[in-house]
């Protein structure tokens, strides 16, 4: 049996069960070593290829070292080789399923050339608990690391604007992720199924996609995920979140898809007091949910909005003020109608704003008065929903709701 195998610097001609293969001094032809005896095999500098599925399913093979960062790899160059330990990649791209399912892998030592680490690169990696990700890295593909054995993810120095699909999912090991400040999107499940997921640090998107978080059951502080800035959640972004009990909603939150906080069974708490109208919701939000027991804080103005609104009716929704006491006395004696899908109103007392919403609580329009503007008119030909719901605010702190037909 062969326990090194090198790159030669001539011309060779190597005997595997596949039959005679050539080898070039810079090339190493697809499949040509498939199930190869090696125990090593070191790729130097010299060599600028590594064929599809070249080593594929060595059964012996427990170390690969690559030297040189022009090296490319090919698809499943290392796929399944059952046995590999310890791999050195200095290669600047890491393509798809290179290095799948060798679930024997420990060692990762990556180069400062790394750019890449394709789809499904080290996917099924079980014994795969610890990798140093470069500065260099860019891209992490689709499943890259999906049911690997990792146990903590530091990408914070990194450039890495996004992450693909599945990129993390099925790591039941995982309990600590960092992601890059730069970091503007995520693919879905991406951290589907982390089953040990405790600590995220991540900055705030503009989305969470969809399944991102799903059944993520450790996972209590959302802090990050629901940073301000975000406007969607995705479908089923956080199911079977079980012990979350404290929700803050951002106020930049416009819409929370189908499912996307089913079995959060010890919710408490949904925080809305920042939120200046009812996000949309997709169907079975909340589904699992004892609504009836969970307090959603809201303020003075947007509580009746949640009191109105599908699926948001069904919490305990408790009015706060700005100040925490008592609110202000309503304003009296306002006038208001339309002239066609133009809201005009007038107050005996100046108004400092005026905000319309639709029947499900989104906000159509306002009106911002100054200095002693007791009248105005709100534009609502955004909707073709013949109710609304006005909000007025008086300049000495009052606050008065009206419903209207247009």
């Amino acid at each position: 049996m062969c326990r090194q195998w090198l790159v030669a610097s001539a011309l060779a001609v190597v005997i595997t069960a596949y039959g005679a293969t050539e080898l070039t001094p810079d090339s190493i032809a697809d499949y040509s070593m498939m199930e190869c005896g090696c125990e090593s095999v070191v790729i130097p500098a010299t060599a600028r290829y590594v064929g599809t599925g070249a080593f594929a399913g060595s059964p012996s093979l427990k170390e690969v070292i690559i030297e040189g960062s022009e090296t490319r790899l090919m698809p499943y160059a290392f796929s399944g080789c059952q046995a590999l330990e310890r791999v050195i990649c200095r290669a600047c791209s890491i393509t798809e399923r290179c290095f799948s399912r060798c679930e024997s892998l420990k060692t990762l030592v990556m180069g400062d050339s790394v750019k890449e680490i394709g789809d499904g690169a080290f996917a099924g990696c079980l014994q795969l608990s610890e990798v140093e990700f470069p500065e260099t890295i860019e891209r992490i593909g689709r499943d890259a690391f999906a049911h690997s054995g990792l146990e903590t993810i530091d990408l914070s120095s990194t450039a890495i604007t996004g992450l693909s699909d599945e990129a993390f999912a099925g790591c039941g090991n995982l309990c600590e992720v960092r992601l890059p400040a730069g970091l503007v999107q995520m693919g879905e499940k991406v951290f589907f199924g982390d089953t040990s997921l405790v600590v995220v640090e991540m900055p705030a998107l503009a989305s969470v996609p969809a399944l991102a978080f799903a059944c993520a059951s450790r996972l209590t502080d959302l802090s990050a995920p629901l940073g301000e800035g975000l406007g969607e959640i995705g479908d089923f972004a956080f199911a079977g979140l079980r012990d979350v009990k404290v929700l803050q909603m951002p106020s930049s939150l416009s819409y929370i898809g189908v499912g996307a906080f089913e079995r959060t069974m010890s919710l408490d708490t949904i925080d809305c007091r920042s939120l200046e109208a009812v996000p949309s919701l997709g169907s079975e939000v909340w589904a699992g949910v004892n609504c009836a027991q969970v307090s959603l804080l809201a303020s003075e103005e947007m509580a009746p909005l949640f009191a109105s609104a599908p699926q948001w009716s069904s919490f305990a929704i408790t009015r706060t003020t700005s100040g925490g006491g008592i609110s202000a006395d309503p304003i009296e004696n306002i006038e208001c109608r339309f002239e066609g899908a133009m809201l005009l109103f007038r107050a005996m007392r100046p108004l400092r704003q005026v905000k319309v919403f639709d029947i499900e609580g989104r906000l159509v329009g306002r009106w911002s008065g100054t200095g002693d503007s007791a009248e105005g008119s709100v534009d609502t030909s955004r909707t073709e929903n013949p109710f609304f719901i006005i909000e007025f605010s008086s300049a000495g702190g009052g606050r008065s709701t009206m419903k209207l037909r247009r």
